[in-house]
C-alpha cells in the first residue's frame, strides 16, 4: 500500500531534509522477548556463552582498532561494501598474525 501524501512529507521547498518514520513491527517487544526465551533454553545458553569469545572480540577490534564507529558512507549498498572491507582487513591482519590454519 502506498502513502499518496509520501511526496508533500518529504519533499519541502526551501530544500531543508524532512525524515519520515516507519515502524517496522507494531508491537515493539515480541522480538526481544523471543530471543530472551530462545537463550533462556540450555541450548541456547550454550551458543550465547561462545558469542563472547567468537564474535564479540571482531566487533571490538573493529570498533576500537580500526576505528569504525559509524559509517561514513550513506545507502545500504555503500554501507555493506564499507562493512566488507573492514572485514576484509580484519580478516587479512589476522591472516599476517597468525598465518594460515
Amino acid at each position: 500500500m502506498r502513502c499518496e501524501l509520501k511526496a508533500r512529507c518529504i519533499r519541502v521547498k526551501n530544500g531543508k531534509r524532512k525524515y519520515l518514520l516507519v515502524p517496522v513491527d507494531s508491537v515493539a517487544g515480541n522480538r526481544t522477548k523471543a530471543m530472551a526465551d530462545k537463550i533462556d533454553t540450555e541450548s541456547g545458553r550454550k551458543i550465547y556463552n561462545r558469542r563472547k569469545a567468537i564474535v564479540e572480540p571482531v566487533l571490538g577490534n573493529i570498533r576500537f582498532q580500526k576505528r569504525l564507529d559509524r559509517f561514513t558512507l550513506r545507502g545500504k549498498i555503500k554501507v555493506n561494501i564499507q562493512w566488507l572491507l573492514y572485514c576484509m582487513v580484519h580478516n587479512i591482519e589476522k591472516v599476517m598474525n597468525y598465518g594460515f590454519v
